[in-house]
């Protein structure tokens, strides 16, 4: 088992105060790190957040989790450019065991950097979520710079590229992160300034090399970007589709369209929003 102390940091999400929690298990795959309540799960996110990237290590859920009481999440991992945290994201295993996280609420009305929201805030690229599943989220982020970039998914606001199997820093032909058997419902807001805004119900962002398979969002989105030509990008409403979501630059669409590969698109809209 292990202990730590989870801090509530000053920002976006609260003020201040200490918890003790305690995980049972070692981190292994066959004796993972088990959460088992809000309390817990908050005191993981501010372990994230202070540098435990659990590159290597498991953590998995042993009950259904009920987020309705807290009032503002704190993402797992640090929200910024992913370029600036690598060393605070998430890259291990965590499995939902089929459990739920219900009631996930993020409210962000100031964001005057790049941004990445979601119950995980940007997945490292050795990262992988399973067997999890997300339902009544219900997160709103405002960025208020010029050309501020915002992004927020159920799941997570962003993912990390795959490394390069040779040399450079991304590979067109490696798998980064993974993610399998999840879903999530609720509604995602994200608004900007002359900024590019990303809204999903999985993942805002899939980088090169991430893996979404059976996996089902239905999720109310919307993303605007106010006073400029950047577009907006909207992952749109996939009901049970077996892959994530990902939308091209151009304008909003609320279509989704399942494509005979199985990835879903939500296609640029030439005529109204249906």
């Amino acid at each position: 088992s292990v202990f730590f102390q989870k801090k509530f940091g000053t920002g976006f999400f609260g003020g201040e105060g200490f918890i003790m929690q305690k995980l049972s298990g070692s981190g292994t795959e066959a004796d993972p790190y088990v959460i088992s309540s809000a309390a817990q799960l908050q005191a993981f996110a501010a372990l994230v957040d202070a540098g435990n990237t659990y590159a290597g290590q498991y953590v998995a859920l042993g009950a259904d989790i009920d987020l309705s009481g807290v009032d503002n999440w704190n993402p797992i991992g640090a929200e910024a450019k992913s370029d600036t945290c690598l060393d605070k994201l998430f890259a291990g295993t965590f499995d939902g065991r089929g459990h739920t996280v219900s009631g996930l609420k993020i409210r962000v009305a100031d964001a005057a950097s790049e941004t990445n929201v979601g119950l995980f805030s940007t997945l490292g690229n050795t990262a992988v979520v399973k067997n999890l599943n997300l339902t009544d989220a219900d997160i709103d982020l405002t960025g208020t710079a010029d050309s501020v970039q915002c992004r927020a998914g159920i799941l997570a606001g962003d993912t990390v590229n795959a490394a390069a199997k040779d040399s450079g820093s991304r590979s067109h032909d490696s798998i980064g992160v993974r993610i399998d058997s999840c879903s999530a419902t609720g509604s995602v807001n994200v608004t900007g300034q002359n900024g590019m805004v990303w809204a999903a119900g999985l993942v805002g962002r899939s980088q090169i090399g991430v893996c979404i398979t059976n996996c089902w969002t239905d999720a109310a989105l919307r993303a605007e970007s106010l006073g400029g030509t950047k577009s907006a990008k909207e992952n749109q409403k996939g009901r049970r589709c077996p892959e994530g979501m990902k939308a091209p630059v151009g304008l909003l669409s609320r279509r989704p369209v399942c494509e005979a590969n199985a990835a879903c698109l939500a296609r640029q809209g030439q005529g109204g929003t249906n």
